[in-house]
């Protein structure tokens, strides 16, 4: 966690600093891939964050996050950071 704080720090954009820490990831060549995301995947998944509510609900929304971060590649982790923080502003 200190190390995504220091990188926020540094350039600015949690967009990018998810990206380069997905390209920096140890991948595991025996796992089973995730399948590949789609803009209707992600649309869908995104709503049914924004419907989690209640106990625990922000370790679900961690969760939830997690799952799309796993199946994304090249750039789909910078824009899916970017597109939940402008949602989770205008919550706000």
């Amino acid at each position: 966690m200190s190390t995504i704080k220091s990188k926020l720090e540094n350039v600015g954009d949690l967009g990018e600093v998810a990206q380069h820490s997905r390209k920096c990831q140890n991948k595991l060549f025996f796992a089973a891939k995730p399948k590949s995301l789609t803009v209707n995947g992600i649309l869908k998944s995104l709503r049914s964050f924004a419907q989690i509510t209640g106990s625990k609900s922000q370790d679900r929304k961690v969760m939830h996050l997690q799952k799309l971060l796993v199946a994304a590649v090249n750039e789909e982790p910078r824009y899916i950071i970017r597109f939940v923080q402008v949602f989770l502003f205008a919550m706000y």
